[in-house]
């Protein structure tokens, strides 16, 4: 009975199922709809949503915060204030940091991380000389791995793979690091994950 009436004060969701709640007509959704009166609903990633379905959105957060007294909070990192497609809510919508490039200039934030391109100088590799490149390429992150390991006392690396075949010519050369698969496809051998992990 809970689940079936949102009973909690907290309550995560799926985008889809949220706009179902506010346009939907079935017993489900209107078992939900009075849950969202004086709440707080925090939509995230906004701008994952096609485009040409932001007007549609901002009807929605019109139609329902002043008569369910709802705060809305749009998060997303790229997205301008959408307000602006509508006539009535232009101006309304606020920023949350007024003073953002006080925090996004802040050395905490700013400095957190050091960009390093000097790969992006190598010239691309021909299909003859691309395992030479992979070795190469898995010498220059097994040296920069142990660097940062000395600092931090360990050091964990995320490399990402188009197609299986350069991964396979990758682990053969990668100095006996230690793999972990990540991937969704079911035809990838769990062999390949075992082994690694063994070495």
């Amino acid at each position: 009975m809970d689940n079936l009436f949102v009973n909690y004060p907290v309550c995560v969701t799926s985008h889809i199922r949220f706009f179902e709640i506010l346009k939907g007509n079935n017993k489900e959704s209107n078992y939900l709809l009075h849950r969202l009166c004086n709440s707080i609903v925090v939509i995230d990633e906004l701008q994952t949503y096609n485009p040409k379905h932001w007007d549609k959105i901002v009807f929605f957060i019109e139609n329902y915060a002043r008569p369910f007294n709802i705060r809305f909070i749009i998060m997303s990192a790229t997205l301008p204030k959408i307000d602006a497609l509508s006539e009535t809510l232009k101006g309304h919508f606020v920023n949350l940091t007024p003073n953002k490039k006080q925090y996004f200039s802040n050395k905490n934030f700013a400095g957190r991380i050091e960009f390093d391109f000097l790969l992006l100088k190598k010239p691309k590799p021909s299909k003859e000389n691309k395992e030479e490149y992979l070795t190469e390429l898995a010498y220059f992150i097994k040296h920069e791995a142990d660097d940062y390991s000395e600092m931090h006392h360990q050091a964990r690396v995320l490399i990402e793979f188009i197609t299986k075949i350069r991964l396979l010519i990758f682990s053969d050369c990668s100095l006996n690091l230690m793999f972990f698969k990540i991937t969704n496809c079911i035809s990838f051998p769990e062999t390949f994950l075992n082994h690694k992990e063994k070495r």
